[in-house]
């Protein structure tokens, strides 16, 4: 997967992941959101920001963060657990999902928005 940063393009290590297809949706949307800008691009990871803060990061294999911050989990705790996302231990204000469906990748887009809104 190829993500062009400003001129500079970086390949995401695919090993045919089919996850990666909806990595790879991700990010051509994310790329088309006003106010959402590229990051950071590395060898298996592309982080966005919003208003200079990180709002997801997204890996090849189909693991994504988004920065909803502790408040927000905290009060939508029951149902990121029945929803299968889980709270990230190292970082503070991270959830953590696999994205392996299109219902996944539209739950992700969805958390992304509540991320901007959260972190502007």
């Amino acid at each position: 997967m190829d993500v062009n940063h400003g001129g500079v393009a970086a390949s995401l290590s695919v090993a045919r992941d089919p996850r990666a297809l909806y990595v790879e949706r991700a990010i051509a949307q994310l790329r088309e959101w006003p106010g959402v800008a590229l990051a950071y691009v590395g060898e298996n990871e592309v982080m966005f920001a919003a208003n200079g803060t990180p709002v997801v990061r997204l890996v090849d294999d189909g693991l994504c963060m988004v920065h909803l911050t502790q408040p927000v989990i905290e009060r939508l705790s029951h149902f990121l657990l029945d929803s299968g996302l889980l709270a990230s231990l190292t970082d503070a204000g991270w959830v953590t999902m696999r994205v392996e469906t299109t219902t996944d990748l539209d739950l992700l887009l969805a958390l992304v928005s509540l991320a901007i809104k959260m972190n502007g």
